[in-house]
């Protein structure tokens, strides 16, 4: 293996480089009777690998023993060192003896569990973002994603303990396609004994000039609510906060979905009412900002049907907002139309049902512009119980027809398992005919991942 390699000093907190050879690792190990793996520098090289490469290429680790830094090295985790010497007599050997050691699981991959959900031709889906070790941060639920201009994907989703308190917006980035993405970033940390003790969904968008904005609430109960958000100028990687002072306190309830781009340089996002918003406790609201996200508007009414969770679509001057059904017509979604950007609107029920008899509702829908057809709709429904589906369909924005296309996953039922909450699709295309799905799916309470699946259309 050849790698980069760039010392520091103690007081070189930037890494400025003294030496960087060119140096062939394998030429330059101890003969394998002198290495030395000893308990501490077996701790330390499992600290080593569990720092995350690429967040901050060049921050420093803050191990005080060895006065760790981080450096580049081409092919794997980065490479930290203070002294080379001192990494590569004490520290090497142990990540050696690691990689000897994982070697014989990087060979047999540990298969899914029995109750995760398989995408099409039986493909194997995979977790896009584990949760954490701190059962404070094990449940992840409700994603959402958008792809920036440089090709980043940014994924937000709600996390905690389970959806009825404590979850908080989080978000992780992507920068190789997908393959991995970054540990859970928490926006803002709602909870017991704060002024809002959850967070239960999220809307996500990109502004007219790439940046990325987020918009999340927080609640008390059905006593209080408000709306958050955050807008990042970096492709995720950092957030502050924008103006949402008239969305709240208690005017609003919950923001859902996409956040759409409109003429100039407005944008909108939908959301629905919660008990204790006035002067509306049902029904489906809009706001617009005229400045590309950094103040929102105050809400206007969209409908007053009985719904919730919506989100928004615009194909050319037409905006579409998708809405979960409740009560009698919770295997239902309804569409509120609106020709004249939000001013007037028109709701009537889809045609899109469940695909199984035993089904008795359908989750957050998902809906977009189709990029091979622009006349047409992408939407994405799962449903629920198990066993389940999720289904991709197509659909015409003037008659509001749709029809199915393909299953995305299957999700089995086995019983007495307790990972049985699932749900809340989201497609993102990655170009060409490939495209990702993600959902959430595990435990009600607990560990519950963010999956991914992959599929061509």
């Amino acid at each position: 293996m050849r790698g980069h390699i760039l010392l520091t000093t103690e007081s070189d907190q930037d890494a400025h480089p003294l030496v960087h050879p060119d140096l062939e690792l394998r030429n330059t190990l101890p003969p394998l009777p002198k290495l030395l793996v000893r308990p501490r520098n077996l701790r330390l090289a499992l600290s080593y690998l569990r720092q995350p490469a690429s967040l901050t290429p060049y921050a420093p680790v803050r191990h005080p023993p060895l006065r760790l830094h981080t450096l580049g090295i081409h092919a794997g985790h980065n490479l930290k060192s203070h002294h080379l010497s001192t990494f590569m007599k004490n520290i090497y050997p142990c990540l050696l003896l690691l990689g000897l050691l994982a070697a014989p699981a990087a060979f047999c991959a540990t298969p899914n569990p029995a109750w995760a959900g398989v995408g099409p031709d039986n493909a194997p889906v995979r977790i896009a973002v584990a949760p954490l070790d701190n059962p404070r941060f094990q449940h992840l639920a409700w994603p959402k994603a958008v792809r920036t201009a440089n090709g980043t994907i940014v994924l937000g989703y709600q996390i905690g303990t389970h959806h009825g308190d404590g979850s908080c917006p989080a978000v992780s980035i992507s920068t190789d396609d997908g393959k991995t993405f970054t540990p859970p970033n928490v926006l803002r940390e709602f909870g017991p004994g704060m002024e809002y003790t959850n967070s239960g969904n999220m809307a996500i968008g990109l502004a007219h000039d790439g940046a990325v904005i987020l918009l999340s609430h927080g609640h008390r109960k059905n006593e209080a609510n408000h709306i958050f958000g955050w807008r990042s100028t970096d492709n995720g990687k950092t957030w502050k906060t924008v103006d949402t002072s008239a969305l709240g306190p208690n005017k609003t309830g919950s923001s859902t979905g996409a956040i759409v781009q409109l003429p100039g340089k407005r944008l909108m996002v939908v959301g629905h009412y919660r008990d204790g918003s006035k002067p509306y406790t049902r029904g489906i609201w809009r706001s617009i900002s005229e400045d590309d996200g950094l103040t929102w508007g105050d809400p206007a009414l969209v409908s007053n049907v009985n719904a919730g969770e919506p989100v928004v679509v615009r194909h050319e001057n037409r905006l579409l907002v998708f809405i979960r059904g409740r009560g009698p017509a919770a295997v239902r979604q309804f569409i509120a139309v609106s020709d004249d950007w939000g001013k007037t609107w028109q709701t009537e029920l889809s045609n899109m049902t469940p695909r199984g008899a035993h089904a008795t509702l359908i989750t957050y829908p998902f809906a977009m512009v189709d990029p091979h057809d622009p006349s047409k709709l992408l939407a994405a429904t799962i449903e629920r119980p198990l066993p389940s589906v999720a289904t991709l369909w197509q659909g015409d924005p003037k008659t509001l027809a749709f029809k199915p296309l393909r299953t995305l996953i299957t999700l089995p039922k086995i019983e007495g398992d307790p990972n049985t909450d699932f749900g809340y699709p989201w497609l993102i295309h990655l170009g060409g005919k490939k495209w990702f799905m993600f959902y959430y799916h595990g435990r009600g309470r607990g560990e519950c991942p963010i999956w991914v699946t992959e599929f061509d259309y």
